[in-house]
C-alpha cells in the first residue's frame, strides 16, 4: 500500500514522539510526559514534597545530636569527653534526643544522660535569668514559668517583676524544669518540697527561705500542675512556721504572700489542717473555700472539725444554712477512734467519760458563734481557743440528753426556715 505524502508525515511525526518518551524513561528511570502533554489521573505518580531549608536544618541537627549521644555513651575516654562537650554547646538544641535516649539505655548511661539534661537545662536558665535582670520588664518576665499567674496575684509593678526575678533565682532547677520540661515537673516539685520542709521547722534562729517557698506556693498552687505523693502535705507544713506567719503578718511583701498562699488554700485536693489554721490565724477569706468544701463533703476525719471553726471564725450569716445542714449528722470527731475522753473529778482526778465531739456539735456551735449569742443561754460551756476559735474538749457532750437540749433549744430561739 503506497502512503500519500500527507500520510507519511503523520508517520514520521508520531514516530518522533514516541522515541521522545522512551528518551526519558532511559534518562529517568520513571516516564514523564512530553511537553505540552498531562498524563491520565491513572497513570501520575506521586513524589515526596520537598523538604524546606528549615526542615532539612532540623533533620541535620537531630542527626547530629543523636551522633553525638551515641558517642558519648559508647565513644572511647576522649570521644565521650568531646561529645559531652559538643552536646552542652548545643545547648536546649540537644535536650529532644538526649531525653528521647535516656529509657533506651541502662542505668549507668542513664545516669549521665540525666545529669546532662540537668546541667543544659540549669545553664540555659540561668542565661536567661541574667539577661532578665539586666532589662527587668514586664515582656521579659514573660518567657518565665509562672508569670501569668503571678501577676494576676500580685500585679505588674517593677517591684513585682524584682520580686519574681527573686523567686526564680531561688528555685532555679525547679523553674528551669518548668520551662524546659514540664512533664517531669510533678516530680521535681515533690522533690524540692521535701527538702525545703526539712528546712521549715519552726527556728528563728535561721532567717525563713521565703523566695523559695514563695515558688513552691506559686507553682503547687497551679490546678495544671499534678501534686503526687506528700507534695501537698510538704508545701501545706510550711504555714505552721512562726516566721512565714510573721512576715504575712508585718512583712515588706506581705500582700502579695497572701495571696499566693490564698491561692493554695483554694486549690482542691491539698493537704487542709495547715491551710485552715493558717485563714483562721490571718484572717483569710479563701480559707472558706476550702472549709466549705469540706462540710459538703461530709469528712469524718478531724480536719472536719477545722472546717467548722474556720467558717465560724471567716463566715457571716449567709453561712448559717450550711452550718445548720450539718446539724443531723452525728459522725464522732474527737477523741479519736479507739481512744475515750477524760474529764478532771470534784477530788482532780481523771476519769473515763462517755464525752464525745460529733460533726453537729461543731456546727452548732459554729452557728452560735456567728449568731454572736451567749453559749451558756443554750446550756453550753464553749471555751475559745487561739488557734482553733474553740477548744475541741468543750464542743461535745456527756449524753443524748444534754445533746438534744441544746440543739432545741436552738430550734426555739431560731427558725431554721427563716
Amino acid at each position: 500500500m503506497m502512503l500519500t505524502s500527507s500520510q507519511l508525515l503523520n508517520c514520521l511525526v508520531l514516530v518522533a514522539l514516541i522515541d521522545n518518551c522512551f528518551a526519558q524513561v532511559a534518562d529517568t528511570g520513571q516516564p514523564s510526559p512530553p511537553t505540552g502533554f498531562r498524563l491520565s489521573s491513572a497513570f501520575q505518580t506521586t513524589t515526596p514534597t520537598a523538604l524546606t531549608a528549615d526542615q532539612q536544618s532540623e533533620n541535620v541537627a537531630e542527626d547530629r545530636v543523636t551522633e553525638l549521644v551515641k558517642q558519648m555513651l559508647n565513644g572511647g575516654f576522649s570521644v565521650r569527653q568531646k561529645a559531652t562537650a559538643d552536646l552542652m554547646s548545643l545547648g536546649v538544641e540537644a535536650l529532644p534526643a538526649l531525653r528521647k535516649a535516656v529509657p533506651q539505655t541502662n542505668d549507668g548511661n542513664q545516669t549521665r544522660l540525666l545529669v546532662l539534661i540537668q546541667q543544659i537545662q540549669d545553664r540555659e536558665f540561668a542565661a536567661r535569668l541574667a539577661d532578665l535582670q539586666q532589662s527587668p520588664s514586664v515582656e521579659n518576665a514573660q518567657q518565665f514559668p509562672g508569670w501569668q499567674r503571678f501577676q494576676e496575684l500580685a500585679g505588674n509593678s517593677q517591684d513585682v517583676v524584682a520580686l519574681f526575678l527573686e523567686i526564680q533565682a531561688a528555685e532555679p532547677q525547679l523553674f528551669a524544669t518548668a520551662m524546659f520540661n514540664a512533664a517531669d515537673l510533678p516530680a521535681v516539685l515533690e522533690e524540692r518540697s521535701q527538702q525545703l520542709s526539712q528546712k521549715l521547722d519552726g527556728r528563728t534562729s535561721a532567717e525563713f527561705p521565703a523566695a523559695a517557698y514563695a515558688g513552691l506556693l506559686l507553682l503547687g498552687s497551679d490546678p495544671q500542675i499534678r501534686l503526687i505523693r506528700a507534695t501537698s502535705t510538704n508545701i501545706s507544713q510550711g504555714l505552721a512556721d512562726q516566721r512565714f506567719s510573721k512576715l504575712v503578718q508585718d512583712g515588706k511583701s506581705r500582700t502579695i504572700l497572701r495571696s499566693l498562699v490564698g491561692s493554695w488554700i483554694q486549690r482542691p485536693g491539698i493537704s487542709a489542717e495547715r491551710p485552715l489554721l493558717f485563714a483562721i490565724r490571718h484572717q483569710l477569706t479563701e480559707g472558706k473555700t476550702l472549709a466549705r468544701r469540706l462540710i459538703e463533703s461530709r469528712s469524718r476525719r478531724f480536719d472536719m472539725i477545722l472546717a467548722l471553726t474556720a467558717m465560724a471564725a471567716l463566715g457571716d450569716s449567709n453561712d448559717l444554712p450550711l452550718l445548720e445542714s450539718a446539724f443531723q449528722t452525728n459522725a464522732v470527731l474527737w477523741p479519736p477512734r479507739g481512744q475515750t475522753a477524760k474529764r478532771r473529778d470534784q477530788e482532780g482526778q481523771l476519769r473515763d467519760t462517755n464525752f464525745q465531739v460529733q460533726t453537729r456539735d461543731v456546727a452548732l456551735a459554729a452557728a452560735l458563734h456567728i449568731r454572736g449569742v451567749d453559749f451558756r443561754q443554750f446550756q453550753l460551756d464553749v471555751q475559745p481557743d487561739p488557734l482553733t476559735v474553740f477548744a475541741i474538749d468543750t464542743l461535745g457532750f456527756e449524753t443524748e440528753e444534754a445533746r438534744k437540749a441544746a440543739f432545741d433549744s436552738y430550734l426555739r430561739a431560731f427558725s431554721t426556715s427563716e
